[in-house]
């Protein structure tokens, strides 16, 4: 019985976390309710699949230049 008890002990205090990590993301949870509602996931969706979303690789392209022009006024 003992460690039956341990056992659900143990998981109402998960439970209890679960239910109040899920509270603080409430607001979150509504904004993306409502993001995905509105639609514009679909036309986010679709620009990243055109290219028009390539935030990583452009940032890798710009530290390049840059890499590049402070090499060069080194030497």
């Amino acid at each position: 019985m003992e460690g039956l008890y341990e056992e659900v002990t143990g998981m109402l205090a998960g439970l209890e976390k679960a239910v109040e990590d899920y509270g603080k993301l409430r607001d979150g949870i509504a904004e993306l309710e409502g993001y995905m509602a509105s639609g514009q996931w679909r036309k986010d969706y679709e620009a990243d699949e055109a290219g028009l979303y390539n935030l990583l690789e452009d940032a890798g392209e710009i530290l390049g230049k840059a890499r590049e022009t402070f090499c060069q006024e080194d030497s």
